[in-house]
């Protein structure tokens, strides 16, 4: 059964969603606590925090909303935004969750090393895709790295698993784009979790054919179209 990832992005203080990861198209949805206080209650397997602000450089915001989210949490949470360096992955891995990078992979593969060395299956990698390639720095740059150049690499370091993001379908509620998702299946063996437009429990389905482990719901856990 394909793992339901909850997510709560989190941007001065509050749960918001991006459209597309544009920071001029934002929903607010509310409070972090009681997001993830009725989190708790559901059949959700895991939590899925993006510190929004981090991903945009100021790696101190959200953190002691983290830190008590995965304090209080029953569920696991994995936490990603911004951690762009061995120091902000180890203050977080800390706190007892595991943590997602994408632009340290890209930029500085000595310090990423490092990292899946010290903290074995503690680390997610982010592939987060539009038009074939990687984006890094919270979605405005180019890493001009395919998934199939990256895959032989990829597939032998000892990470917690990959999340593929569908940019173009993130925020849109318009489905599993299956060309996207299965062209990275095809190369990587690795646990796969997927990101970006699913709106029913047929994109569940769906994905879970494609070899998918889980899948991260947003605004279609906050809009009421995938409940647990």
């Amino acid at each position: 059964m394909i793992e339901k990832i909850a997510a709560i992005d989190l941007f001065d203080g509050r749960v918001v969603r991006l459209m597309q990861g544009d920071y001029e198209m934002v929903t607010e949805y509310g409070d972090p606590y009681e997001i993830a206080a009725d989190l708790d209650q559901s059949n959700f397997d895991r939590i899925h925090i993006i510190n929004l602000n981090g991903a945009r450089g100021e790696v101190f915001r959200n953190l002691e909303i983290i830190a008590r989210i995965a304090r209080t949490s029953s569920k696991p949470v994995q936490v990603g935004g911004g951690i762009r360096s061995f120091e902000d992955a180890k203050r977080l891995l800390e706190m007892g969750v595991d943590v997602i990078v994408s632009t340290l992979f890209f930029e500085n593969p000595d310090h990423f090393n490092q990292l899946i060395t010290a903290y074995p299956n503690r680390v997610i990698l982010s592939l987060d895709l539009k038009d074939g390639n990687p984006m890094t720095r919270g979605w405005f740059e180019t890493a001009n790295n395919p998934v199939s150049d990256l895959a032989s690499s990829v597939n032998a370091m000892p990470l917690k698993g990959v999340i593929i993001t569908n940019i173009v379908g993130d925020g849109t509620l318009k489905g599993v784009d299956q060309i996207v998702f299965k062209a990275a299946a095809d190369f990587l063996t690795v646990p796969l979790m997927a990101a970006g437009g699913i709106a029913s429990m047929a994109d569940l389905d769906l994905l879970e054919k494609l070899g998918y482990t889980g899948a991260i719901i947003g605004r279609a856990f906050y809009e009421g179209m995938v409940t647990c």
